[in-house]
């Protein structure tokens, strides 16, 4: 179709959201804040058809399948801030060395080290995101009760020593979440129902 056929507008709004774990959850708050600056200045019914192209890479992709697959079941973007919300919220889990840590003697110790250390040591804040991140990635049997277990795995294929022992994820448990989010599947949209283009 030429760019000047009727039914392609002249103008598309087009939604890419970028793949990076936390990132997801950052895009939530960005995507809200979008959301209300075109209902603000283009008015409610402007939610009936908010983005012509819905994109994503790995996290963004999660994102972009859950606004999409909202759209079909509402038909309309009415409701999608709180859907992006319920779901992160959902999938959000503390961990087992934030648990561990939230305790005012560890990090007062923590803080007098530091100041002995004239602060070359880092934030208590800093210590916990850190240690959380071991704790995910690089635990055996560890991982986020909402997101994925680590899980160890045995092997030498290629006669190396360094192999004997790795690790692989587990998604299982955001699977199972996305099952309770997600109900059209595969999406497929259409641009003569009104539908964003998504991929």
């Amino acid at each position: 179709m030429s760019s000047s056929s009727p039914l392609i507008p002249h103008k598309q709004r087009a939604l890419i959201l970028q793949g990076g774990g936390a990132l997801g959850a950052y895009e939530v708050g960005v995507f809200k804040a979008i959301y209300d600056k075109i209902i603000r200045e283009e008015g409610e019914d402007s939610a009936a058809n908010l983005f012509d192209i819905v994109a994503g890479a790995s996290i963004g992709a999660i994102n972009a399948t859950l606004l999409v697959n909202y759209f079909l079941n509402n038909k309309g973007w009415k409701g999608t801030p709180g859907e992006l919300e319920n779901f992160w919220r959902e999938l959000t889990a503390q961990t087992w060395i934030g648990l561990l840590l939230n305790n005012a003697v560890i990090e007062n110790s923590w803080d007098a080290l530091r100041f002995l250390s004239n602060n070359y040591l880092a934030s208590f804040e800093s210590l916990r995101r850190y240690l959380s991140v071991q704790e995910l990635a690089y635990a055996p049997f560890m991982g986020s009760p909402n997101l994925s277990w680590t899980m160890p795995r045995y092997g030498n294929k290629f006669l190396n020593l360094l192999e004997l022992f790795s690790l692989r994820y587990d998604f299982s448990p955001l699977k199972d979440i996305l099952k309770r989010y997600i109900n059209n599947f595969p999406i497929q949209t259409s641009f003569d129902k009104e539908e964003p283009y998504y991929y």
